[in-house]
Parts: C-alpha cells; structure tokens; sequence
C-alpha cells in the first residue's frame, strides 16, 4: 500500500470505482500506456473477480496503479460534498473514498459510472469520466414531509416538526457536455 504517489512523472492520474476495474478495464481505448491508475485501498480488498484481480495484477506488474488511503482531511471534505449534494445515503464507503482521493490528489480525474458519484463530481465541479453511463442532468436531493410538507436538506429517519415520515425528493438541471 502507498499512502503517497510519486508525481515525478508527467503521467494523468485517474482514480478508478469498482465498476471501471470490472467492466472496463483493460482496454485499448481506456488504458493508453502513459495513465497510471489511483485506486482506495479498501477497494482493492473488495476486488472478488477473477478478471478484476488480473487486471490489477498486471496494471500492478506495470506500475501504473497505486493503492492509497485518503487522508482524514479529504474524507471529511467528501462527506461534507455527498451530504450536501444529498448522495450521501446512496454511497458506499468505497464511493466516498473514491470521491477523497481527488482532494488528496486534485490533478486527478475520478472515472465512474456511478450515478451517485458522478452526481457529486458534476455539482462540485470535481473532474470525472464516465466510460459507459453518463449522468444527464444534476440532482439536488431533498427529503419532503408527506404529512406538513415540511423539506430537509439531510436524510433523517421522521420529520422534525411533525413526526411524519419523508420522501426523498429532488431538483434537477442538465449537466453540460
């Protein structure tokens, strides 16, 4: 495990989801010689399948990938970014590292097709790629009382004011291309 990257290289970073290292990598057209690869540590752990796990092993065997731990600091910020996007309930722990390790590394490019990530990314302005599924339009998320209509910013298990339950609910604009 690295906790820090080398940047002597001129090389792009990119930090990868799950998804990317199942479906898509390697390939010609995502994987070009020069790119090395920023993956959570943790992620690396929950790698099951067999074509994933080659596949690190030879991005590995080529050193192009690092496995890093995101600092305190840029978990804390990637929370503060999902909660207030209101992607925090439909993220993992791996999601939100993915999202921490731009901040540790903000030269980097974060490639997902993670529909909560993206959504993160696009309303922060975090750079990202999606290889197959693009988000088309950003998502503010709210929750809505079905009894007094009262709105929250953040999930909670009842409303505050009435005790009704909530519905999540959002607001939408397109996202540019």
């Amino acid at each position: 495990m690295n906790n820090k990257v080398n940047d002597n290289d001129n090389a792009p970073w990119y930090i990868l989801d799950s998804t990317v290292i199942i479906h898509i990598l390697p390939s010609e057209e995502t994987s070009k010689d020069n790119e090395k690869f920023l993956i959570p540590f943790n992620l690396k752990e929950e790698m099951r399948s067999t074509k994933a796990n080659l596949t690190l092993s030879l991005l590995e065997s080529e050193d192009r990938i690092r496995f890093v731990v995101p600092s305190s600091e840029a978990l804390s910020k990637a929370k503060q970014y999902a909660e207030e996007s209101g992607n925090f309930p439909n993220l993992s722990t791996y999601d939100i590292d993915v999202i921490a390790l731009y901040f540790d590394y903000p030269e980097s490019v974060i490639i997902s097709d993670d529909k909560a990530v993206q959504n993160v990314c696009v309303t922060h302005g975090i750079p990202f790629k999606a290889p197959l599924f693009k988000i088309k339009s950003k998502r503010k998320y709210y929750w809505k009382c079905i009894g007094c209509g009262g709105v929250f910013q953040t999930k909670m298990k009842e409303c505050q004011d009435c005790g009704s339950a909530l519905k999540r609910k959002y607001s939408h604009s397109r996202v540019e291309k």
